[in-house]
């Protein structure tokens, strides 16, 4: 992936030019989270939180860690709410929630929170239209004496 080698390049970049900064070890864990590689994302953050304790990012990338490496949605939502507690202006961690979010009407009001927040969030324009339509569906379908699914 493009992408992520031109990250690689940037981050090899970070690591010379400012490799005491605490955004550079933020950004480091980034990488590696986005490739899997969950030791050298732990050596990062241990350096990102040594030296940036009450960090917006280091809170969601603690939360994200646990639904991504751990594969514990419900600990990786709890922990992003207690970063939107923290950080209550946090679009990222709001974002975080919709990911998480278990069904179409959890993710509507996590949709609905973000967009209080940022009305233009990518999520909001890309989800929304199509978890409200399957939210419709589903009332068609359960509706008495109406919907698809109650067809003679």
């Amino acid at each position: 992936a493009p992408h992520l080698a031109r990250g690689a390049d940037l981050v090899r970049q970070l690591k010379v030019e400012a490799p005491g900064d605490p955004r550079t070890f933020a950004l480091v864990a980034e990488y590696h989270r986005a490739r899997g590689e969950w030791p050298e994302f732990e050596a990062a953050m241990t350096a990102a939180e040594t030296s940036e304790r009450g960090s917006p990012r280091l809170c969601y990338l603690r939360a994200i860690e646990q639904l991504e490496r751990h594969r514990r949605p419900d600990r990786g939502a709890e922990a992003m709410r207690e970063c939107r507690r923290r950080f209550p202006r946090y679009v990222r961690a709001q974002a975080g929630l919709v990911l998480m979010a278990t069904g179409p009407e959890q993710a509507l009001a996590e949709i609905d929170r973000l967009k209080e927040m940022n009305q233009d969030h990518y999520l909001v324009m890309l989800l929304e239209p199509t978890l409200a339509a399957d939210q419709e569906l589903a009332k068609l379908r359960g509706a008495p004496g109406g919907g698809p699914g109650n067809a003679p």
